[in-house]
């Protein structure tokens, strides 16, 4: 790809990424307003559940090593880091991926 489709991608990628911030802004606002309960403290049709994978580790973790992670000895709390670098690890990587195809359907790269 040339310098100048690169650019028009990363700016593509930016206006998606500020997309999933206004919806995030707009569905925490319209929850808390109307009081919402539902999917993972998302509300009850999540308009973006990225957070859902570390969510579901987080619960899994506690529910067998306990809630209080004051608690947790060295290994526990090296094991809860490390599966939670995993866990945005892969997240990450799927956003990614999904941000950079999506810039480039919307300047029809592909």
């Amino acid at each position: 790809m040339s310098e100048a489709t690169l650019d028009r991608q990363g700016l593509a990628e930016h206006f998606l990424q500020e997309a999933v911030y206004r919806s995030r802004e707009q569905q925490a606002s319209s929850t808390t307003l109307a009081g919402g309960g539902g999917n993972c403290g998302l509300g009850d049709k999540p308009a973006v559940a990225l957070d859902r994978k570390r969510n579901h580790f987080m619960k899994d973790f506690r529910h067998e090593h306990g809630f209080d992670r004051a608690q947790y000895d060295a290994e526990q709390a090296a094991a809860y880091r490390a599966g939670l670098d995993a866990v945005d690890a892969e997240v990450d990587a799927e956003v990614d991926e999904g941000r950079a195809a999506a810039a480039r359907a919307l300047l029809e790269l592909e």
